[in-house]
This record gives structure tokens, C-alpha cells and sequence, in this order.
């Protein structure tokens, strides 16, 4: 592998898209000083506090985000007499008080979101040329979706952070058959599955992808895959090993891969575990394995539905013209805004805020197919169409909605960045067989999966904000 431009300095450009970004966010951490933790962020804020209280881990999902989370508590002197407890439902339904405890948490999010418009440049930069990575880096750092995550106590910040890492050290390390770098991707992967495990998975890809396209001679390309596996087990092994003597199974990660499933299969969860028998007083193992169990009975008595539900729910669920972030900031019912602490907002605004997330959304998609299109370099692209593509399938598998899409658009400003960076003339070679071919498909497909997507909620609030 080798870049165009690898060793070109960014310069100013990437200095302003930088500050501004990073403004933008700390200006938005006014409106979200007074708003609270609910659903999922909530759930990662009380692990975390239990870590930080005990340092025991406890909980279903994985690890590493509420290490991170305890971490900042632990900077933020959350510990003190005004601390919020993590029993306190009252608290949590009712918050009396802004949380101005979480003002570091969410600071250290928005550090590492500005983080990662820096890795979208590498990486840009490793793949394409210095003008396509500061075009990149300018859509990830405005993109609507990603400047609203980092105010968000979710997984994602950190988790899109750490993909962009071992994207970066991979490519570098391919271009300079550099062992250590490898060795340090494969490790970045690790830390990216203990966050989110559905990564976990990319190793494989990855390691065949490497020995096909054989960037260097078989024993050389040998050594860097050995490389690669070898940071990706020293990382996950610890974990792994606390796994099977805490629980006494074999679990790398977190045991949720029978719930997971579950999800993908059936809209009634609750109601499934309890016909599984998985109800309260059953520790996290033996509710995966319940539901597992059950996802799989389901699944067997009518495959068909299953099927159904993979390609028609699913799927278009997964890449839906709508946004988990649009939903908490803009979409909450008048109960829910209440307990997350935003005010009401003008209709005009919502309107307006609907039509940002939505049009730059589909934008990007576009561009991003575009861009994929353009590449000079094969080798990278199917390498990274490759992974959306497996990630894609997995998440059509087992469980699927907007919010699980969100590190997978990284890549996509990557090569829409790319496509705007690209002179007319390089436009027009869209019309070639093979680059017409695969933008028509690849702009089908998606625009099957997006208008196959339930879009109703979305309406609603459209609707509602009139």
C-alpha cells in the first residue's frame, strides 16, 4: 500500500477545521450542562459508577466505554457528597438539579471526537492525498450526527476514535512493512471490540484480505499478519481469561450474543425473555444463554419470518434516513424531554434540525458512493466496502437500528470527502462500464434498504413540530 501524497503537512487548514470543531462542541456543552442520562447512557453511567465505587465491572455490555466513563468520574471527583448514586431512580425520572457532574464526562468526549477529525485526516491522507483528507476531516468534524454524539453518553465517540486508530496504524504500517505498527492495529482492534464487539469479527476479514491482496511477499505479508493477530490476542487475552474465571465461560467480551440475536429476531423482547424464564434473580450468563436458546427456537419454528425480518426490518432499519441523536435531542416525547432535561424547542427549529440530519445524511451516502467509485486504489476500497459490508450483515443478523450505523459513516466521509475533492474530469470517469456498474448498484441497494426503512416516528415528528 502506498499514498499519494504520505508525507505532506497539513498546514493550517487542518489547524482551523480543528479549533472550529472543537468550538462548536464546547459551545454545545451549554444546552447539554443541565440534561441527564436515560436508556443506554444511563445504564453506562451506573457501571461506571460501580467501578468507580468498587472497582468491580458488572453488567452485560463491554467493557472498555465505562472504564473511560469511570475514569472521567474519577478526574470530575464525582465521588463526593453531592454525587448522584446509581440506585437513585428518583433521581433519574426527576432530576431536580443540573448534572454539572457530568460536564468533564462529556468534555472528555468532545476531546475525543476532536481526536478523530485528526485520524480522519491520516487516514485520509494514508489512502487517498493531503486535498481528499482535509476534505474528509472538514465532513466528519460538521457532520450533524457525529457533533451531536459527543455530547451523548454512548459508546460511540470512543468507539469510532479507536476504528479510525487501527485503520490508520494499518495502512501506515502496510506502506512501511512496519511490524510494530501492525502489531499496534491489531491492538487499537482489540480496545475498538472491548468497546463495541461486533469488530471483534473484522479480524478475520482482515487477515484474508491481507494475504490476497499481498502487499508485499508472502513471508513478509506473513509477518505483518502475524502481527496483526498477535496485538489483537495480547489485548482481548486478559479480558477473556477474567471472563472464564468470573463467569466461568468462554466469553472474550461481554455475554450478549443470545440477546443480540434475540433482538434481530423478535419486536417483544421483554416478553420473550420471559417466556425463556429469564427474569430477575438470573445472573447475565444465564439470561444470554436463555435468550440465545429462545432466539433460536423462533427462529426454527417459522425461518421464513426470520428471513423476512432480516431483509424488510432489519436491514432498512439499520440505514434509515433518521438519527438516534435527532431522536434524543429533538424527537423525545414531552415525558421523556422532561427527563433528559432539554427544553422545548420552537417548530421551526425542530423542522429545520430534521432537514439538517436528514439532508446531510443522504448527502453523504451519495457522495460517499461516489467516492468509492473514483478510487484509484482497489486494494483499500475493497478492503473498506468489504467491512461495511460484513458489519452490515451482522447487524441484519442480530440486532439493527440507526444508532448501531454511526461508526460506519467515518468511513463513509472518508470517500466523500474524496469524491469533493476530485476535479470535473475525474467526474465524468463515472461514466466508465465498470465505475457506472457499481454505482448503480451500490445507490440501489441503499436506496432500497433507506426506503424500505419504517419512517414513521420520523413523519410524526415532522408532523408534531408543524
Amino acid at each position: 500500500m502506498s499514498s499519494p501524497d504520505p508525507n505532506a503537512r497539513a498546514g493550517w487548514p487542518l489547524l482551523v477545521i480543528l479549533t472550529a470543531s472543537l468550538a462548536l462542541k464546547l459551545a454545545l456543552l451549554v444546552p447539554a450542562h443541565a440534561t441527564f442520562p436515560i436508556w443506554d447512557s444511563w445504564d453506562y453511567f451506573r457501571v461506571a459508577r460501580h467501578i468507580h465505587d468498587t472497582g468491580d465491572f458488572i453488567g452485560r455490555r463491554p467493557p472498555l466505554y465505562p472504564y473511560v466513563l469511570a475514569g472521567a468520574i474519577h478526574l470530575s471527583a464525582l465521588g463526593g457528597d453531592q454525587a448522584l448514586t446509581p440506585t437513585d431512580r428518583s433521581q433519574q425520572l426527576h432530576p431536580r438539579r443540573p448534572v454539572s457532574d457530568l460536564d468533564l464526562i462529556r468534555g472528555v468526549q468532545v476531546a475525543i471526537s476532536t481526536l478523530s477529525v485528526w485520524l480522519i485526516f491520516l487516514l485520509g491522507r494514508e489512502i487517498f492525498d493531503r486535498r481528499a483528507a482535509l476534505m474528509a476531516a472538514g465532513l466528519f468534524a460538521f457532520l450533524p450526527e457525529l457533533v451531536g454524539l459527543s455530547h451523548l453518553l454512548w459508546s460511540e465517540t470512543v468507539f469510532i476514535a479507536l476504528n479510525l486508530g487501527w485503520a490508520v496504524l494499518l495502512f501506515q504500517g502496510l506502506r512501511r512493512k512496519h511490524v510494530g505498527l501492525l502489531c499496534a492495529s491489531g491492538a487499537v482492534l482489540a480496545l475498538a471490540a472491548l468497546t463495541r464487539q461486533v469488530v471483534a469479527s473484522f479480524l478475520l476479514p482482515m487477515l484474508v484480505w491481507l494475504f490476497v491482496m499481498r502487499p508485499s511477499p508472502f513471508r513478509d505479508t506473513a509477518r505483518l499478519g502475524a502481527a496483526l493477530a498477535l496485538g489483537f490476542v495480547v489485548v482481548l487475552a486478559p479480558w477473556t481469561v477474567r471472563n472464564a474465571v468470573a463467569h466461568g465461560v468462554f466469553a472474550p467480551i461481554a455475554p450478549r450474543g443470545g440477546l443480540a440475536l434475540l433482538y434481530g429476531v423478535s419486536d417483544d423482547v421483554s416478553q420473550e425473555l420471559r417466556n425463556a424464564g429469564a427474569t430477575f434473580g438470573v445472573g447475565p450468563i444465564e439470561i444470554d444463554r436463555r435468550a440465545g436458546q429462545r432466539a433460536r427456537e423462533l427462529i426454527a419454528r417459522d425461518p421464513a419470518r426470520y428471513a423476512r425480518r432480516v431483509f424488510f426490518e432489519n436491514l432498512p432499519d439499520l440505514w434509515a434516513a433518521d438519527s438516534y441523536v435527532l431522536r434524543y435531542v429533538a424527537g423525545a416525547s414531552p415525558a421523556q424531554r422532561k427527563m433528559i432535561g432539554y427544553p422545548a424547542m420552537p417548530g421551526w427549529l425542530e423542522r429545520a434540525l430534521i432537514i439538517l440530519f436528514v439532508g446531510s445524511y443522504l448527502a453523504l451516502l451519495a457522495l460517499a458512493i461516489a467516492g468509492a467509485a473514483m478510487a484509484p486504489d482497489w486494494r483499500s476500497t475493497l478492503l473498506t466496502v468489504g467491512l461495511v459490508m460484513h458489519a452490515t450483515a451482522l447487524h441484519a443478523l442480530l440486532s439493527a437500528n440507526v444508532r448501531h450505523r454511526v461508526y460506519l459513516l467515518a468511513f463513509a466521509t472518508l470517500y466523500a470527502g474524496f469524491a469533493l475533492s476530485r476535479r470535473p474530469s475525474e467526474w465524468r470517469g463515472l461514466l466508465g462500464p465498470r465505475r457506472l456498474a457499481f454505482l448503480g448498484a451500490s445507490s440501489g441497494l441503499l436506496a432500497l434498504a433507506i426506503l424500505g426503512a419504517d419512517h414513521t416516528r420520523l413523519v410524526q415528528q415532522w408532523i408534531a413540530a408543524g
